[in-house]
């Protein structure tokens, strides 16, 4: 979190040329959350992956594929009730916020935790 202390010039009315950096730079630092997280689960470091994509769904709490490594990691800690409420407080803010269901992606692995498949 040292490497990304918060949003480009965000105290700042700098203009458009800003707002487009700065939407540039937190895409960015989200990409890398997300890379870094797949990363530590292939590790088999669950609780570390968690703690990544947590911080890429409180940067950004409508990135699926956040939500949706911060399950698995979840589940492979062995917190699968907690993937699935998880998995419900995303369907309810989807819902509230852009009117949608969850992608199939990120449904499929919430049935998986369900069945108590493999992740």
């Amino acid at each position: 979190s040292n490497l990304y202390p918060g949003d480009f010039l965000a105290d700042l009315d700098a203009g458009p040329w800003a707002v487009q950096k700065r939407e540039e730079l937190r895409q960015l630092y989200l990409t890398a959350l997300l890379g870094v997280g797949q990363r530590l689960l292939d590790a088999e470091q669950p609780a570390e992956a968690a703690e990544v994509y947590r911080r890429a769904v409180a940067l950004d709490d409508l990135l699926e594929a956040a939500h949706r490594g911060l399950m698995v990691a979840l589940a492979r800690q062995g917190e699968r009730a907690q993937a699935a409420r998880h998995y419900l407080s995303l369907v309810d803010l989807l819902r509230a916020e852009l009117d949608i269901p969850p992608s199939p992606e990120t449904t499929a692995i919430y049935d998986q935790i369900k069945q108590g498949g493999e992740l």
